[in-house]
């Protein structure tokens, strides 16, 4: 067997069907070793009255030998190589493909976000906030898409980027940016929490949008409409207590609203490198950070489920299921919604992602399970 067998059987859990980054940690806390987790699993959701079987051990290995074959590496929850900014989600995703240079991760990361349909002026401070941040010491951290990201990677070239993406790091989207993604590799890197060839799903772009937050110290709206990603990005941000800040645009720009209501709302206004560096400088003095509602990461996963064989609230299952929508929900916010404990909300929605009817998002967020399988102009 090529790769140590912890590594392997963790690996399976994490590409099981059902197991999101909530579960995945709530299963370890209770079984203590993936393989015992990987053991229970098929059982446990035959109880939750589906059927689900892991990958076999032959297609991990695979997936394993395909990414060194690229020069790609799987870096699993705990390891060293994992991203140490990201480690401190709550929870964090188990696994992570890395392919390109990991000194990237080494220096602070700083998201800069936007719209695919941007303004001239918008392409232009993207591209000016990406080299000076580069030209500072940070890694710039965007998600690859047309429009503000693709132009604060192509200016952060030299000083290395990191792009998070939602399908596979193989799998670039848009093909338009296959080009870019090349360069990338070169002096910074590509990640994604999917397999090797997977296309992107509606529900892998939140899931990148929460990667690229919990990479970075703050994140950058650059320019947004008032229904954005970008804002998703931000929000992820806030909960993962990072800090937030916007790029002032016009009233009279619609493709500015969404930068102006963050500051309303209590974003920090900036306009040049210097002044982001400022906004999260006390960021780099006081890690790990706290979430948004001031919980230390990992904090609230420390509880186990009730037992193994699934205590059932069929009741607040219910109110859960009505409360979510394609939209991430704090965990914690749910609790609060309904009045009751946070173990039994996380109770609950392992159950709803057995099932597949959610999906739970590193950083302590749920969405509803979505039926699209590929979406082909998200970004």
């Amino acid at each position: 067997m090529s790769e140590d067998r912890d590594r392997i059987s963790a690996l399976r859990l994490a590409r099981s069907e059902g197991v999101g980054p909530v579960t995945y940690a709530a299963l370890l806390r209770q079984y203590g070793k993936p393989e015992a987790a990987l053991a229970a699993l098929p059982a446990m959701a035959r109880k939750v009255g589906r059927h689900l079987t892991p990958p076999s051990i032959a297609q991990i290995e695979d997936e394993f030998a395909a990414a060194v074959a690229i020069g790609a590496q799987i870096v699993l929850l705990g390891e060293p190589n994992y991203p140490k900014l990201l480690a401190q989600l709550s929870p964090a995703p188990p696994c992570l493909t890395l392919w390109g240079n990991p000194a990237v991760f080494a220096k602070p990361g700083v998201g800069l976000v936007g719209t695919r349909n941007a303004s001239g002026a918008g392409l232009a401070m993207a591209r000016q906030l990406a080299r000076d941040l580069g030209n500072l010491g940070f890694s710039v951290v965007s998600g690859l898409a047309r429009g503000i990201d693709g132009a604060a990677h192509a200016a952060s070239l030299s000083t290395g980027t990191i792009a998070a993406v939602a399908g596979g790091v193989d799998h670039i989207y848009p093909a338009e940016h296959e080009k870019l993604a090349s360069a990338i590799r070169e002096t910074g890197a590509i990640v994604s929490t999917e397999p090797l060839g997977a296309a992107p799903r509606a529900k892998d772009f939140p899931r990148r949008n929460f990667i690229i937050a919990g990479l970075s110290l703050g994140i950058v709206v650059v320019e947004a409409p008032e229904r954005s990603g970008a804002l998703i990005t931000a929000r992820a941000a806030a909960e993962q207590g990072r800090e937030v800040m916007a790029v002032p645009g016009s009233p009279l720009e619609l493709r500015a609203r969404g930068c102006n209501a963050l500051i309303r709302n209590g974003a920090i206004l900036v306009e040049n490198a210097e002044q982001v560096r400022e906004a999260i400088g006390d960021l780099t003095g006081r890690l790990p950070l706290s979430t948004g509602e001031g919980r230390k990461p990992q904090a609230y996963l420390h509880r186990p489920l009730p037992n193994e064989e699934i205590a059932r609230n069929d009741l607040l299952e219910q109110k859960i299921d009505q409360l979510l929508t394609h939209a991430p929900l704090p965990i914690a916010t749910i609790a609060d919604m309904l009045g009751v404990e946070l173990s039994e909300v996380l109770s609950c929605l392992v159950i709803l992602e057995l099932q597949g009817r959610a999906h739970t998002l590193a950083g302590g967020l749920a969405i509803a399970a979505v039926s699209d399988p590929y979406v082909s102009d998200i970004g």
